[in-house]
């Protein structure tokens, strides 16, 4: 954690923003707790980043550390309205019924009352636990909704579906060893 105190400032560039079609904004440059272990580790790790100043955390159920993140973000004194969380559905919570559910699971873990971005992790049952999405952000608990690793046969589906509603995500891996292989999906979603 001593790195955290010998930085002066986040870079101007990391606060930029990308800014979603539903009208919300995310953070840039966030910090992703994939493979942290849960407790202490995450929790320090999340500390440290929004002292330096990011205020994006990325985050899944299936990573078990909602709950560390939350705690983070509750110790930090910052307002929450001032960090970007984003968690994502794991398979256990597909279908409508199972998205509710996870998303409140989530909610709870994370200690917070809504969820800034919600994924779909991978493309399973989509148009049911779309469907679902789509009334969590038509409750107020999560405020864009998106999906994951999704190739353009799956968001097609989604575009047919639901035309109105689209995703204002579909993270994925990219790198240049894989750009070509998935150029596809990024000519789609663009």
């Amino acid at each position: 954690l001593k790195f955290a105190h010998q930085m002066d400032s986040v870079p101007s560039s990391a606060k930029a923003s990308f800014h979603f079609r539903d009208g919300f904004s995310m953070p840039v440059v966030g910090l992703g707790v994939y493979r942290m272990k849960p407790g202490i580790e995450t929790q320090d790790a999340v500390s440290c980043a929004l002292e330096c100043g990011y205020r994006m955390v990325d985050t899944a159920a299936v990573y078990n550390n909602e709950a560390d993140v939350g705690e983070a973000v509750r110790k930090s004194q910052l307002q929450r309205n001032d960090i970007f969380i984003t968690t994502k559905l794991w398979h256990d919570g597909f279908g409508y019924h199972g998205c509710i559910q996870a998303c409140e699971q989530s909610l709870q873990a994370l200690g917070t009352d809504y969820i800034d971005l919600y994924l779909i992790h991978s493309p399973q049952e989509i148009t049911e636990t779309w469907q679902a999405m789509i009334e969590l952000q038509r409750r107020g608990w999560v405020r864009s909704i998106g999906v994951s690793n999704f190739s353009v046969a799956h968001l097609e589906v989604l575009a047919r579906h639901s035309p109105q509603n689209l995703p204002v995500v579909n993270q994925i891996e990219m790198h240049p060893l894989n750009w070509r292989e998935r150029r596809d999906v990024l000519e789609w979603c663009s």
